[in-house]
């Protein structure tokens, strides 16, 4: 399938539609009852996660009916609803509340990410900021763009090329596994300036549209990075697994790097991860 412009419309009214009715009326108003862990104390879960999935995946279905589509949550439920992702002739990946520590905790940075896939490639994405109604929206061969709620669309375009020293780098290096989580901050003062978003939404952001140099992650799943590796692809950047492959829908796992090429994506594996 062919995934054009009139289909990346549908999907951002989908979205949009699901954050106005099951994820922007629970901001800063949810109950301890409505807030769940799975994997330990800082990987929560919502109601606004979990309906705002349900509603974009009995869209997408009555859409896409011979598609496979499944979220982050139905995932954590059962791994087995990924099965054939990486042959499947169209897909659609869900993490309806990206950022969901944040979003708990009143921060504003969080969002909803739809990566799509056919035939063991990511051929499309979408970076949703509900609280702005900003997209950040990315068709295989076609380009990424940033758009606001004015009407203003500019095409991605990532930083020219700097030394490790003049970077500006976004890295979530609490969620990492070791020996990442305790390499990688003593590595950090190399930098210019680094960061931590806490939301994939916003470390793609920050890289896709030049604002930052790289952004590093070895944590996370496909939902996280699908969308945003194919914006930093067709923004003109780099990126790649820590061991140089590519990250594709038959990756399990995270890490991954985005930089402006492939030397300075070097530079980052080498200089802030420890690997040579």
């Amino acid at each position: 399938m062919r995934f054009a412009d009139e289909h990346m419309d549908r999907l951002e009214d989908i979205v949009r539609e699901a954050n106005e009715t099951e994820v922007l009326p629970r901001f800063h108003g949810l109950s301890a009852g409505d807030i769940s862990t799975k994997n330990g104390a800082i990987d929560v879960v919502t109601e606004a996660d979990t309906r705002a999935e349900v509603f974009i995946t009995e869209a997408l279905k009555k859409l896409y009916p011979n598609a496979l589509i499944f979220g982050e949550e139905a995932y954590s439920a059962d791994p087995r609803v990924a099965d054939g992702l990486g042959e499947a002739e169209l897909a659609f990946v869900i993490d309806p509340v990206d950022g969901t520590m944040n979003f708990t905790t009143g921060l504003s940075m969080f969002g909803t990410i739809v990566a799509v896939t056919a035939n063991g490639e990511t051929i499309a994405g979408l970076h949703y900021e509900p609280l702005q109604d900003n997209r950040l929206t990315v068709i295989r061969g076609a380009g990424a763009y940033e758009s606001t709620k004015h009407g203003r669309s500019a095409k991605l375009e990532v930083a020219d090329p700097v030394p490790v020293s003049e970077m500006k780098g976004v890295i979530n290096w609490a969620y990492f596994p070791e020996p990442y989580r305790s390499r990688v901050p003593a590595l950090m003062p190399k930098l210019r300036f680094g960061t931590s978003t806490n939301c994939s939404v916003f470390d793609y952001w920050l890289t896709s549209t030049g604002r930052y140099h790289f952004m590093g992650n070895a944590s996370g799943n496909l939902w996280d990075h699908l969308a945003g590796v194919l914006m930093q692809e067709e923004a003109g950047g780099y990126a790649a697994r820590f061991d140089g492959s590519a990250y594709t829908p038959k990756v399990k796992g995270a890490e991954v790097i985005c930089a402006p090429d492939k030397d300075s994506w070097e530079a980052v594996r080498r200089e802030i991860f420890g690997i040579s």
